[in-house]
């Protein structure tokens, strides 16, 4: 993850950032600024934080709603949410599915970038930017082209399909 996100992160990670979830050191490996790192779950450290980076947090939480609200008024106002996420859309992940071989792991909730957006929305945050670096699986670009040929592509041409994993930039509303 870290390698198709760094230099997105170096350019928007400022001020006081907190990194929060199982893959947060990884993704900011190598990354400057001044980074607390929380890597046990539970309320988020006082702020107030200029960005919140979560990677690995949102899926392994059974109430991401809640949590949210409470990382809300730990961020200032204008502060940035930047959050990357496993995506359940992927075309692997919805074969895996279809043929009764997914494995869940440690995941308690499941997220495509449009389910995500609507979590955040809910929470007060504005979306700003999504991210979703292509895959070169082979299995992906047969059901992405299956799914072309008869017609049944989602709206977004099937980004989300082509992405193992993604990243959301919002900003806290005011």
């Amino acid at each position: 993850m870290a390698g198709a996100f760094g230099p997105l992160l170096g350019e928007r990670l400022s001020g006081k950032v907190l990194c929060a979830g199982r893959s947060a050191r990884v993704l900011c490996e190598g990354l400057a600024g001044e980074l607390t790192f929380a890597d046990e779950p539970g309320p988020p450290p006082e702020g107030p934080w200029d960005t919140v980076l979560l990677a690995g947090a949102l899926e392994n939480m059974a109430q991401p709603w809640a949590f949210l609200l409470q990382l809300r008024a730990c961020l200032r106002d204008g502060g940035l949410l930047i959050a990357a996420l496993h995506n359940v859309g992927y075309a692997d992940t919805v074969l895996s599915l279809v043929t009764g071989s997914f494995r869940a792991g440690d995941e308690v909730r499941f997220f495509t970038p449009a389910s995500t957006r609507e979590l955040l929305e809910s929470a007060d945050f504005t979306v700003q930017e999504a991210h979703l670096p292509p895959s070169r699986s082979a299995e992906s670009k047969k059901l992405i082209k299956a799914l072309a040929d008869a017609g049944l592509l989602p709206p977004d041409g099937g980004a989300a399909l082509e992405s193992p994993f993604f990243l959301i930039i919002a900003k806290k509303r005011a």
